[in-house]
């Protein structure tokens, strides 16, 4: 029994390290697109201003609109969420790394019941505070994209790590746990 918990929450942290690695790409992406529109409007809406004067206005509303952007800029998400995100998932691949290694031991019955539970304890606790680490005011939205796409991820790991999808009624054995 506390194998399976263990195997599950195995499995609900490699999910969670690769949720904050999707999320982080996203919010990247997001940031450079941010910055490049707002430095390409800027200075070409200028030089393009000087050389189609018949359409001032058009380049007026472009400039206007980079400056606003500008201004909303630090109050978007993601230049934040770059930072914060970064650091929850490296987080997550050490405690993963850490996690990973103690299976063997697990699958093989080396370890007690009571031990067990103390390493699934220390997991739970080390991931909650690197989440509050993250995110002290606030938590981070839903996504059922990167949720599905990060389950997806955890699937083929250990599917190819281990030779047994997460879903299976049970644990892999000893002999499967070599990584």
């Amino acid at each position: 029994m506390e194998q399976s918990l263990y195997w599950t929450e195995l499995f609900h942290l490699k999910v969670g390290h690769r949720y904050a690695e999707c999320y982080l790409a996203h919010a990247e992406k997001w940031e450079r697109r941010i910055n490049m529109t707002s430095a390409l409007c800027a200075s070409s809406s200028i030089g393009a201003w000087v050389v189609w004067k018949d359409a001032a206005l058009l380049w007026a509303f472009i400039i206007a609109a980079s400056q606003v952007l500008q201004a909303v800029k630090p109050f978007l998400p993601f230049q934040e969420r770059v930072k914060r995100l970064a650091g929850l998932r490296n987080s997550y691949a050490e405690l993963f790394v850490y996690a990973d290694s103690r299976w063997p031991s697990i699958a093989a019955g080396e370890l007690t019941v009571r031990e067990i539970a103390k390493l699934r304890n220390e997991m739970r606790t080390r991931q909650l505070q690197y989440d509050q680490k993250a995110f002290p005011a606030s938590v981070l939205p839903e996504n059922v994209a990167f949720l599905e796409e990060a389950t997806q991820y955890a699937e083929k790991y250990f599917l190819n790590f281990y030779g047994a999808p997460y879903g299976n009624t049970t644990t892999p054995s000893a002999t499967t746990a070599s990584t």
